[in-house]
This record gives C-alpha cells, sequence and structure tokens, in this order.
C-alpha cells in the first residue's frame, strides 16, 4: 500500500499496531483530529 500511494505522489502516514485490540484506540485518535473530508483512514490487516 506504502509503495503504491509514495508512486501516485499520494501523501499519507500511517501507525502500526502492536498489540491486539490498539487499532480502535489508533482509529479514535485519528477521528479527534478532526479530519477533512479529504482524508482517508485506511485499515490494513493481518490476521
Amino acid at each position: 500500500m506504502q509503495k503504491v500511494l509514495k508512486n501516485l505522489n499520494i501523501p499519507f502516514s500511517h501507525q502500526k499496531s502492536h498489540y491486539p485490540g490498539e487499532l480502535i484506540k489508533l482509529a479514535q485518535d485519528y477521528a479527534n483530529t478532526n479530519p477533512t473530508p479529504n482524508d482517508i483512514l485506511i485499515v490494513v490487516g493481518g490476521d
């Protein structure tokens, strides 16, 4: 995903979870930053 975004010159930031359930907190923290309508949250999971 990062490679595709870089190739398309789309600015992005990423975070990685370190324990089960952390993505909920990360998503809540993101929502609390008041993202603009053009911002997109993408979640990619493994297991």
